[in-house]
Parts: C-alpha cells; sequence; structure tokens
C-alpha cells in the first residue's frame, strides 16, 4: 500500500511513479515499521452437506398417506478452506483446469 495525493502527481503518472519509488511497486503499510513482523490475515469458510438436510418436509398422498421422514440429518460432509489476501485460495487454475471446472 502506498499512501500519496492525488494533486502532488500529474495526469498518468500514477502507476510510473509507484513503481520507481516503491519497491516491488508498493509497500506493504505505510503504518508498518521496517523492523516489524508481518501480520496476515486467514479467514476460514466451511460448508456441511447433509444427507437428509430437508427432512421436516414431505408430500402427501390423495389420501393423506406420507413417507417415512427419517428424524436426523443423515450422513453428513463438511467441506473447509483458508484463505487470505496475500495468497488467495491456495489453488492455481490453469485455463485449461477452469473451463473444465466450467463446463462440469
Amino acid at each position: 500500500m502506498v499512501k500519496l495525493h492525488v494533486d502532488e502527481i500529474p495526469n498518468n503518472q500514477l502507476l510510473t511513479r509507484i513503481n520507481a519509488d516503491c519497491k516491488f511497486g508498493g509497500n506493504l503499510s505505510f503504518k508498518k515499521k521496517q523492523d516489524e513482523k508481518l501480520l496476515f490475515s486467514f479467514g476460514l469458510d466451511e460448508c456441511i452437506f447433509c444427507q437428509f438436510i430437508f427432512n421436516g418436509y414431505a408430500w402427501k398422498g390423495p389420501k393423506d398417506q406420507q413417507a417415512i421422514i427419517p428424524k436426523d440429518k443423515g450422513y453428513g460432509i463438511m467441506i473447509s478452506a483458508f484463505q487470505s489476501r496475500e495468497f488467495g485460495f491456495g489453488m492455481r487454475l490453469t485455463s485449461d483446469k477452469l473451463e473444465a471446472i466450467n463446463i462440469f
């Protein structure tokens, strides 16, 4: 992150000035001191898919007959993942993989 005031930079020179003045195109933070360690923020996202997730609902027949409804949610699969702004989701997708995922 680079802290610059837009009035101090002539038009169409912002990116050129940042790349020239800042190593790697920017600083980690204008508040971070050079001797401080980096701080990465990670987020966790998870989802559970259950076999009988809508177990309280069932169709009724013309004579009010109804299928047996299980009392539990059944087998479940949990999918969880960590992600961060610096590292993303942790997976690099090539254009071939992305196309295969979109087709699927």
